[in-house]
């Protein structure tokens, strides 16, 4: 999974643009490492994204207390 950190034009679809804090899924590796040497995007871990989604509810659940 990667997160976008600069703004940029997908290189095959000039149409996408992809914003700052989207997150991306892309299989081909060359072309993530090239996005990652190009400070396009970092690459996130799936389990800073289950703990994202955990926080995000628990402060649902105390809001709706």
């Amino acid at each position: 999974m990667l997160e976008v950190i600069q703004a940029f034009v997908d290189k095959y679809n000039p149409e996408k643009i992809y914003r700052i804090g989207e997150k991306i899924k892309i299989e081909d590796k060359e072309r993530v490492q090239d996005m990652i040497e190009r400070k396009l995007v970092k690459e996130i871990k799936e389990v800073e994204e289950v703990k994202k989604v955990k926080e995000i509810k628990e402060a649902k659940t105390k809001g709706a207390e």
